[in-house]
C-alpha cells in the first residue's frame, strides 16, 4: 500500500506535530496559561510522541545496528558516541538536581528541594 519512504514520510510527519504540541504546551504550562487543559495535552502529546519515537526506531532498527557496528570499529568515532551520550545524560541531570524549583508563590533557588533546608522536621 505505502512504499517505506512514504511510511517514514507519515510516521515523521506525526512526530514533528506531537513535538510541537509538546513543546507549545511546556511553554504554556511555564507561563501558566490557563487557556484550556494545556496539562492534560502535554502529558498525552508527551505519550504519544514516546510512542511514535519508538516506532520510528523499530522501522530504523537495521540502519541503527549497521552505523553502530560502524561506529564501534572506528576509536574517534567512538569517542565521539561516549561523550555525546555523557554530555547529553549529564545535562538532563543537571537540569533536574541544579534548576530551581517552582512552589505556590513562584521559584526559589533551593535546586532540587521543594522546600527550604532549615524548615525540614529533625524529629524524626
Amino acid at each position: 500500500m505505502f512504499s517505506k519512504p512514504e511510511k517514514n514520510y507519515f510516521i515523521n510527519i506525526s512526530l514533528i506535530v506531537m513535538s510541537l504540541v509538546c513543546i507549545v504546551t511546556g511553554f504554556l504550562l511555564d507561563s501558566r496559561s490557563n487557556l484550556f487543559n494545556v496539562n492534560t495535552l502535554h502529558i498525552w502529546s508527551g505519550y504519544i510522541m514516546a510512542g511514535i519515537l519508538v516506532i520510528h526506531l523499530l522501522m530504523h532498527i537495521g540502519w541503527i545496528v549497521n552505523l553502530t557496528k560502524t561506529i564501534v570499529h572506528h576509536k574517534m568515532k567512538l569517542i565521539a558516541a561516549v561523550a555525546t551520550l555523557l554530555v547529553s545524560v549529564g545535562l538532563c541531570y543537571s537540569l533536574a538536581v541544579f534548576s530551581p524549583q517552582r512552589n505556590a508563590h513562584g521559584f526559589h533557588g533551593e535546586g532540587g528541594r521543594s522546600f527550604p533546608t532549615n524548615q525540614v522536621d529533625q524529629s524524626n
